[in-house]
């Protein structure tokens, strides 16, 4: 039977298992002759036993897991629903040919708000008015994953309705029960001890059927949960197999058809607590947070020591952005089962969209040490590590999870962005190519493999799997993007403005492609095309360092200077740490006779040069900048003194001298590091050595601290690492 058809037949079943004036016979539970026959559903006083078998007629269900019963002898009464089985109507029998997945207009049951269920008695708390629990209740929740601490207090509230026997234990660990829950068991009150013979019911078939269901859970085979739950429905009343049905569905993510079962169980028997709880978790994943939350405060009112319930009270208020009280709910679960670790995955998804990303990883942690073989876990917290720039974290998490599962998708996916974006760009083709063996038909696999191809610089394979990515998706703008800047690399500037414009076209707001559009331009020295694209870009993206870079560069080629300057320092102040900016800056403002501003550019330049690379920069011209810098304007100075303009000239030092005075440490340290550089490059050791113990010192000072302590420390242990090499070169000059 499949799932549909199961749940047709399991609402069809359930509506027409009760008629008023059917006759039934009664269960006993397990170690029991007879069962109590009570005054009412909320008065619990014996008026009569009914012993094993004995017919009754069957004259209501009020909906309470309650069924009002007539014994032979005329009494009237209230029994558990589970005690009654066996049923045979009265009335006109339905077609025993007819398949019950084909019922006359069969309605499968959908979601309806809170307010629309059937009235309870008032909050109270668990246990409080019900029934003790039956063999098959409690197999059905072991079996259908209720949370053992919620078992279990419902075990010391309600006690037992029969005497677990070896056997009944042994269905139980079948049915997934824990250590815990089995102790528990053996503790809990009898409530009918003492009566009469043993009556072992361990191999009842409802029983059997639910064992093994439970266990077929665990082991992920759907299709013969089905199977044995079909049967469990020809043995029982029903529920207790709805309620395992729906986790079933809950597990294979059918959240419709689970919300459909989890209702009717709760239609019949709206007591069944453990039912709701559940439904709660499939009505928000479902997309019903409005609904699931309503369901969760009905258990809670009724159960405030629901960790379950706290949890998914947590994730719909989480959809309904209400962070605090979701946050609240999680550490209330977290309270009551401190070692659940699913709420502290949930509480850091909580803090990771919120961008607490050190909060978040401290939960991902947490949840990971409680249950480290959950392939989404690790995922997630490598996102948090790659967020927040641990990319060695990041990209240890993601291979785990691609080890738990390799079939996730957005797990190798991400690995050969970190990998990429950490400069392995090898490392990433491999990922990649597995990737693309995995999922052949998707554009977004060979645009990422093409990224990487072309980090490797094998260009032609890059430009291959672009052409790929466009002939899977015509609208992918990413991978026109991607063949543009391999057309650029390989300076063929009108192939690349051509795919440019054509990523444009597709995706006209993306600042990306206008950026590189602009650049493209530029290096075909179109400065008014240039300009055009990149006001575009920056438009679209004004926080993008380099669009203000270029944008500076296209006006300063149009003769705009002061735009020019203002770009630079836009793009300075979003990113500082570009000595190339700078230069262009100090370049421009040398050219517009800012000559004391210009200088401390070319300063800062050559420090940032110096601090980001060693005593190897990458820009070497730096210092050579620098240097000619002074130079310059100390011949400026001299000339305009030698022509008479004494006064421009004392301006002019005035102006060094301010800018001088009284430096910030930061400064100092930025100036004993340029001393210490060309103390080393004239060989002067001493010299060289006494100004980078200025700057350790001083960087020492700075809090926070930044590379240049880590810069200058490195600069003393090559000065004392290399006598040597100090000696040789001293004697190698020498004649």
């Amino acid at each position: 039977m499949n799932r549909t058809t199961w749940l047709v037949a399991f609402v069809f079943l359930f509506s027409c298992c009760v008629v008023a004036g059917d006759t039934g016979s009664i269960r006993c539970q397990a170690g029991e002759s007879y069962v109590y026959l009570y005054q009412s559903p909320g008065n619990f006083q014996v008026i009569a036993n009914l012993k094993c078998g004995q017919k009754v007629e069957l004259l209501e269900r009020p909906g309470n897991g309650m069924m009002r019963v007539r014994a032979s002898d005329g009494k009237e009464g209230y029994v558990s629903n589970s005690d009654v089985t066996a049923i045979t109507p009265t009335t006109q029998q339905p077609d025993t040919n007819a398949s019950l997945a084909a019922p006359p207009s069969p309605q499968v049951a959908t979601s309806q708000p809170a307010t629309q269920q059937p009235a309870s008695p008032g909050p109270t708390p668990v246990g409080a008015g019900r029934l003790p629990l039956t063999d098959s209740e409690l197999l059905a929740l072991v079996a259908g994953n209720a949370l053992s601490e919620n078992i279990v207090r419902q075990l010391n509230s309600r006690g037992l309705a029969f005497r677990p026997t070896d056997p009944y234990q042994s269905l139980l660990q079948t049915a997934g029960a824990d250590a815990a829950l089995i102790v528990a068991v053996a503790k809990a009150t009898n409530t009918r001890s003492g009566q009469g013979a043993a009556n072992d019911r361990s191999r009842d078939p409802l029983l059997q059927h639910l064992a093994t269901a439970g266990k077929l859970i665990r082991g992920n085979q759907y299709q013969a949960v089905s199977q044995e739950l079909s049967a469990a429905l020809e043995s029982g009343e029903g529920y207790e197999a709805g309620f395992v049905m729906g986790e079933s569905l809950r597990q294979q993510e059918r959240w419709l058809e689970a919300s459909a079962v989890y209702e009717e169980v709760l239609r019949r028997a709206p007591g069944f607590l453990e039912a709701r709880t559940k439904w709660t978790l499939v009505l928000y994943r479902g997309g019903d947070a409005v609904d699931a939350l309503q369901q969760a405060k009905i258990v809670l009112a009724q159960d405030p020591e629901d960790a379950e319930a706290h949890k998914n009270a947590g994730l719909a208020l989480q959809v309904l952005q209400k962070f605090d009280a979701s946050e609240n709910e999680y550490k209330e679960a977290l309270r009551i089962k401190p070692d659940y670790a699913a709420v502290r995955y949930d509480l850091g998804i909580l803090l990771y969209k919120q961008g607490k990303w050190d909060e978040a990883i401290e939960q991902y942690r947490k949840s990971l040490a409680l249950d480290p073989n959950e392939p989404d876990w690790h995922y997630n917290l490598g996102l948090a590590y790659q967020d927040k720039g641990n990319l060695d974290s990041a990209i240890s998490e993601y291979r785990e999870a691609k080890r738990l599962n390799p079939n996730k998708f957005d797990a190798r996916m991400n690995l050969g962005s970190a990998l990429m974006q950490k400069g392995l760009y090898a490392e990433a083709v491999v990922e990649l190519r597995e990737l693309e063996a995995m999922a052949p038909d998707s554009a977004m696999c060979h645009d990422c493999l093409a990224n990487a191809l072309y980090g490797s610089w094998r260009l032609d394979e890059a430009a291959q799997e672009y052409h790929k990515a466009m002939e899977l998706d015509p609208s992918d703008a990413n991978a026109h993007r991607g063949l543009g800047n391999v057309k650029e690399t390989q300076k063929d500037y009108d192939g690349a403005l051509a795919e440019y414009h054509e990523a444009e076209k597709l995706e006209p707001t993306d600042w990306r492609t206008r950026r590189n559009a602009g650049r493209v331009l530029l290096d075909k020295k179109d400065a008014a095309g240039a300009a055009e694209e990149l006001k575009r870009a920056e438009l679209l993206n004004s926080a993008d360092a380099t669009t203000h870079d270029l944008y500076g560069q296209a006006l300063d080629m149009s003769g705009n200077r002061a735009g020019a300057i203002a770009e630079y320092r836009q793009a300075v102040a979003l990113d500082g740490k570009d000595p190339e900016v700078r230069l262009r800056l100090a370049d421009a403002l040398e050219k517009n006779q800012n000559w004391v501003e210009a200088l401390d550019q070319y300063r800062q330049a050559a420090v940032i040069d110096q601090t980001q690379h060693g005593p190897s920069p990458v820009h070497a011209d730096t210092q050579a900048a620098y240097k000619a810098a002074k130079a310059r304007l100390e011949s400026r100075i001299a000339t305009m003194k030698e022509s008479g303009n004494s006064a421009g000239a004392a301006e002019m030092k005035a102006d060094m001298r301010a800018a001088l005075t009284n430096p910030s440490i930061s400064q100092r340290v930025d100036e004993a590091m340029l001393a210490g550089s060309e103390a080393s490059q004239a060989q002067h050791w001493d010299d060289a050595e006494k100004f980078y113990k200025e700057a350790a010192d001083l960087a020492d000072k700075l809090q926070p601290y930044d590379d240049r302590l880590v810069t200058s420390l490195m600069h003393l242990g090559g000065l004392y690492r290399g006598p040597f090499l100090r000696t040789y070169l001293e004697m190698s000059e020498e004649p």
